[in-house]
């Protein structure tokens, strides 16, 4: 599993495509629409793991079941860093973590 070379033109395009998240409406506290260079991550509740799929546009072979993932604390904030592990090819289970 790669990152493919051509990023900063596909890191350009990436928040255009979170723009569909403006038309979400999100009543009570919750994480924003967030792009973290990679993947655009919607709206969340506190306290919610969001998911979704491993982006293609910077992962050329991931498996199709893989996932990437990222938490909204209880304080609505995004965690830090989301977790592209299975993206890569990483047990999610191991004790090492792949932050990107």
């Amino acid at each position: 599993y790669s990152l493919l070379p051509a990023l900063p033109s596909a890191i350009k395009m990436m928040p255009d495509e979170c723009k569909i998240f403006n038309f979400t409406t999100m009543q009570g506290p919750h994480c924003s629409v967030f792009f973290d260079k990679i993947a655009c991550w919607p709206p969340t509740r506190p306290g919610i793991i969001a998911n979704q799929s491993c982006p293609r546009k910077f992962f050329t072979s991931p498996n199709v079941n893989a996932y990437a993932t990222r938490l909204c604390t209880n304080d609505s904030k995004w965690e830090e860093r989301a977790h592209y592990e299975l993206c890569i090819g990483c047990d999610s289970s191991s004790q090492d973590s792949v932050y990107i």
